[in-house]
């Protein structure tokens, strides 16, 4: 079941753009980042504003949600039981 969940998670991310992919990355410590990053470190990291990332967060949130539609998920929590 996780090994099903981390490629669900990692073909979804695969689908955002670089930018969206490091600041989803970056602020959930998702692969290789071991920590969860502020808006203002990731701000300063790709020299935009603090409400910059947070629309480019909320964007690439949005479009997870979207993809998370295509998926079937519930056949991944039935593989779990």
């Amino acid at each position: 079941f996780l090994n099903s969940l981390r490629d669900l998670t990692a073909t979804m991310l695969h689908r955002l753009d670089r930018r969206e992919r490091f600041i989803i990355r970056s602020r959930y410590a998702l692969g290789s980042h071991h920590r969860i990053r502020t808006l203002q470190d990731l701000a300063n990291k790709l020299g935009v504003s603090k409400e910059r990332v947070r629309q480019i967060e909320a964007r690439a949130v949005g479009k997870l949600q979207v993809m998370s539609k295509d998926f079937d998920i519930d056949s991944l929590r039935f593989l779990a039981s």
